[in-house]
């Protein structure tokens, strides 16, 4: 598996990650499992602009 570096905009986006999917839980009622997939696709989407040294706090 490859090494994602870790870098103040991705450490950032993981706690915006679990903000959103705190948020998700509390408000929306959404099941663990559904909330499991959005944290496994963002966390997917966090790995992939790592690698390829993007800041995910500047892209629209």
């Amino acid at each position: 598996m490859a090494t994602t570096e870790v870098t103040p905009g991705t450490r950032r986006l993981t706690e915006l990650t679990l903000d959103f999917l705190a948020s998700l839980e509390l408000e929306r009622g959404l099941s663990r499992n559904t909330l499991e997939a959005y944290r496994s696709d963002l966390q997917q989407f966090g790995d992939y602009i790592g690698r390829h040294g993007l800041n995910p706090l500047e892209l629209s």
